[in-house]
């Protein structure tokens, strides 16, 4: 049930919930100070009723013990209270003029030394009048043996300006409590009102149009950090709803050129069957949908890259026998390129599989605009493994190097023209090292001709995402 009341509670308003945990501790501090307040004010006085007492009594023990003790004990202008001088028997020795000859202050036991208090209530020493009143006791030894020197004084003004106190308080903290949760329920409305504002602005943003940004005056507040945060989000939607519609409509277009290939030589075919080289035609086909299926592979495998889930299959990896092995295959496979590497032992965590595919794209790109020469370095940066791969063909504007990363980008004819890409494969290179907490950047290549592209990817550490011990993996081949 408790739980219960606590969602209710959270599911009131701020204004509502604002309100009632101020009005709350004001009261808790009102209650608490109110009771700490009367408490010291009647300690206070209590405390001066007692050193009153001390001294009424160190004045008459000299006269307790020669026993110069009259059954009157004189009261001059400046003590207050009353006396008693009692034996241990009970006797009544001397007493306050006017007071019972009974003993009435013996309620307190005499202590030696210095003098015992105590707040005895409803006490009644005259006539049929009881009140509360503060006590001290003293024994002394006389010359008839120990004595009680007792001396008290009544309360009454002690308890008087308690209870005023307590009526004043019980009056004043509710209208006190009054007044503040008026001014907090105003002040919390004024304060949210321009959260109000951004809300139904908010209201307004159309999903079609979010190019709309949100207005505040500048306050240099935390509405107006919310405000530019707002717009900062709506920028960033605004901007991926742009970039996915360009690569929706990008895709349409890659789809449909190989489809529409393919359709035109089977049209032509169908159209003159007599002069078709129909194994001609069944090998443009099967050339045109393998380039379709090259590129929904790479659609594909552009969607599915993902940061946490990276993370959750990595393991330690060794990149140099990586691509160690890889530039061996390419060298076999493309005698009229040079391959030069120079490759450093380095430890990275990462999916194997992601890394040999970025690694390969990389290459490939390389070998579809090298002229002779393509050459990787693999060496250690600070806390990072840098792989850069550099081909001697044309170079790159420093204008189109972040741009070259995004799907299907094209730059000037001659670095598009060449074939057998899908316009995929730098920005699934760019998401894998992402996805690796890494960076794939354009960079002047050494030699100052050509493209260098550096992979930048954080080397294998004991705090890294995985604990150590593990044996590092060379990946597949």
């Amino acid at each position: 049930m408790p739980s219960n009341r606590t969602g209710w509670f959270r599911r009131r308003s701020i204004r509502f919930r604002v309100t009632v945990a101020a009005s709350a501790a004001l009261l808790v501090a009102l209650v608490v100070g109110a009771f700490a307040l009367i408490a010291l004010q009647r300690r206070s006085m209590v405390d001066e009723i007692d050193r009153s007492l001390r001294d009424r009594i160190v004045g008459l023990i000299d006269s307790a013990r020669l026993g110069q003790l009259t059954s009157a004990v004189p009261v001059t202008g400046r003590e207050t209270g009353i006396v008693q001088i009692i034996a241990v028997d009970g006797t009544v020795l001397a007493s306050t003029p006017g007071l019972s000859t009974a003993a009435v202050l013996d309620r307190v036991r005499p202590s030696t030394g210095s003098p015992a208090y105590a707040s005895v209530k409803d006490l009644n020493v005259f006539g049929d009048v009881k009140d509360d009143w503060r006590i001290a006791a003293l024994e002394v030894d006389s010359r008839i043996g120990p004595v009680g020197i007792y001396a008290a004084t009544t309360l009454d003004g002690v308890n008087h300006l308690s209870n005023r106190l307590t009526l004043l308080f019980a009056t004043g903290i509710p209208l006190l409590e009054a007044l503040l949760i008026l001014v907090v329920w105003f002040a919390v409305a004024r304060a949210l009102r321009p959260v109000e504002l951004l809300t139904t602005q908010v209201d307004r943003v159309d999903p079609e149009h979010l190019e709309f940004r949100l207005t505040q005056e500048p306050t240099g507040d935390e509405i107006e950090h919310l405000t530019s945060t707002m717009n900062n989000l709506l920028e960033r939607l605004h901007d991926a709803r742009e970039r996915e519609r360009r690569f929706a409509a990008d895709a349409s277009h890659e789809l449909r050129s190989p489809l529409a290939a393919a359709r035109l030589g089977l049209e032509v075919a169908v159209a003159h069957p007599d002069r078709t080289d129909w194994q001609e035609v069944a090998a443009d086909t099967l050339e045109e949908l393998g380039r379709l299926e090259a590129l929904a592979r790479d659609l594909l495998d552009l969607t599915r890259l993902d940061t946490a889930r990276t993370e959750a299959a990595a393991r330690p990896v060794e990149l140099q026998p990586l691509v160690h092995t890889e530039l061996e295959l390419r060298r076999l496979r493309r005698p009229d390129l040079g391959y030069a590497s120079e490759l450093s032992t380095l430890a990275v965590n990462g999916v194997p599989e992601l890394l040999l595919r970025a690694l390969r794209n990389a290459l490939d790109n390389a070998e579809r605009h090298a002229r002779s020469t393509i050459s990787v370095s693999l060496v250690r940066d600070g806390s990072d493994a840098l792989l850069t791969v550099t081909n001697d063909g044309l170079s790159i504007d420093q204008q189109d190097r972040e741009r070259v990363f995004q799907p299907f980008v094209r730059l000037d004819e001659s670095r598009s023209s060449d074939s057998g890409g899908t316009g995929l494969g730098l920005a699934i290179v760019a998401d894998i090292l992402r996805a690796h907490r890494g960076t794939a950047t354009f960079v002047d290549p050494p030699n100052g001709g050509g493209t260098a592209l550096a992979l930048r990817i954080p080397t294998l550490t004991p705090n890294n995402w995985l604990p150590p011990g593990l044996p590092a993996v060379p990946g597949p081949v």
